[in-house]
């Protein structure tokens, strides 16, 4: 079985101008296995040049860093994933699965992506799919003992790092305090 499908209906007008035909991704790629990186860089690559692009980053005064964040460019967890290859340890802190995701979730996401409807080609709600959120507002009412408002209680975010970000960002001052258990 060929392992690439064809490309949701909004890339292949994306990429072809028609919105009849999708085309595989070797088809748009020339290329047998493309990584996605390598076909976001082929596509952008069509919009920007790398120079263009470099040259704006280096002169432009108009997007500086937020005097808020200035000093946080540097995360101290690449730090600590770069020793851990180095040292050949386990990394327990990140999603590093060394295990392959089960054949049913494998064939679910290739189902969505293959899918020709038009629903799951489409960002979702911002703060979470409601089918989810409604999951989690049914799981959670028991154990905290009230009715929870899927939409309007329960945030859906990236992960640890971006919701506490987010969490911090949004509701401390300069000059709280704030304790961190």
């Amino acid at each position: 079985m060929h392992a690439v499908c064809n490309v949701s209906t909004r890339l292949g007008r994306f990429c072809t101008g028609t919105a009849s035909k999708l085309l595989p991704l070797t088809s748009l790629t020339g290329l047998r296995k493309q990584t996605f990186d390598g076909l976001v860089q082929r596509i952008c690559s069509s919009f920007f040049s790398t120079s263009t692009v470099r040259e704006k980053k280096m002169t432009s005064k108009k997007f500086e860093i937020a005097k808020r964040i200035q000093g946080t460019e540097k995360n101290v967890w690449v730090d600590i994933s770069k020793l851990a290859v180095q040292q050949k340890s386990v990394n327990l802190g990140q999603g590093f699965p060394d295990f392959m995701a089960p054949e049913h979730v494998v064939q679910c996401l290739k189902d969505a992506v293959c899918s020709d409807t038009p629903g799951v080609h489409q960002y979702t709600r911002s703060f979470g799919h409601p089918r989810l959120v409604n999951a989690l507002a049914q799981l959670y009412e028991p154990i905290f003992g009230r009715q929870i408002d899927p939409m309007t209680e329960i945030l859906i975010s990236i992960g640890g790092y971006g919701s506490l970000f987010s969490i911090i960002q949004g509701l401390v001052n300069p000059g709280d305090e704030v304790i961190i258990v």
